[in-house]
């Protein structure tokens, strides 16, 4: 789904939603009404003949239902298209860059669970990257004895062992019979919270250490790049659409892999 926070202009969206609901009969009259505005008027917007007012704004923000950062980006799109004075396009634009990263965040995209919610009982779990793969690894059928685990891993037995018992502290995983199972599995953490960069650093250095191993399976890119502010912004809700649609493909995949899935994107 298109998101919003990727536009710098108002009438871009607009566009936008016009040509997606080219399906709805007289969906450009819907629109206009919601405005407050004859047909032709918002016609005439759309083609930069004239400017759409705030007030405009806001009845088209309720008609698609925006929340409320939604709809202070949007009329703040209107009001920099109508600033006057480059003093006023600049706070304007600080706020609208604001409201942008605020929401094109993978916090903002990827629903919390209830489960490990402060600081103190996530640290043991996201501290260290195998806690994690002894936890998912739980969800896998042949992956639920402390052996099977080992092999997998390629750590010692005494390590996934204390693992796995923390898990159970956690309450993240429980025994049965002479194996485990996993209680929880859809765990996320904040992001940019303290705990997260741990964790972070914990999986980048793994996967370092693969590579070095010559780990050659898997599908790694790493790229130094130049683009517009613009263009950056519409790459990171690319990648978080990406990072959707992945979660999405995965919460009713079969557990018949493990598998851990990066994305790095930042400015240097």
């Amino acid at each position: 789904m298109t998101n919003l926070f990727e536009f710098r202009d108002y009438r871009t969206w607009i566009r936008h939603q016009i040509e997606a609901n080219s399906n709805t009969r007289g969906y450009q009259n819907l629109l206009a009404r919601a405005a407050g505005c004859q047909r032709s008027y918002l016609s005439r917007a759309i083609h930069s003949q004239v400017e759409l007012t705030p007030e405009h704004a806001a009845g088209l923000a309720q008609y698609w239902g925006f929340n409320g950062d939604q709809t202070e980006y949007f009329v703040g799109l209107v009001s920099l298209s109508r600033a006057g004075t480059a003093g006023l396009r600049t706070l304007i634009e600080r706020r609208l860059r604001e409201l942008a990263e605020r929401n094109l965040t993978v916090a903002r995209q990827i629903p919390r669970s209830g489960a490990l919610t402060d600081e103190v009982s996530q640290l043991p779990y996201y501290s260290a990257w195998y806690m994690a793969a002894v936890h998912m690894a739980l969800t896998i059928p042949g992956l639920r004895t402390e052996a099977a685990i080992a092999q997998r891993l390629r750590l010692p037995a005494p390590i996934i062992l204390r693992a796995l018992q923390e898990l159970e502290h956690l309450g993240l995983a429980r025994r049965a019979g002479t194996g485990w199972n996993a209680t929880e599995a859809n765990l996320h953490l904040s992001s940019g919270s303290t705990v997260d960069r741990v964790s972070q650093a914990a999986w980048r250095q793994f996967i370092g250490a693969r590579l070095q191993e010559g780990e050659a399976e898997g599908l790694h890119y790493s790229g130094v790049h130049t683009l517009s502010r613009a263009d950056l912004a519409r790459l990171r809700a690319l990648w978080l659409d990406c990072l959707k649609r992945s979660r999405e493909l995965i919460a009713p995949s079969p557990e018949q892999e493990l598998v851990c899935m990066a994305f790095d994107l930042f400015t240097i």
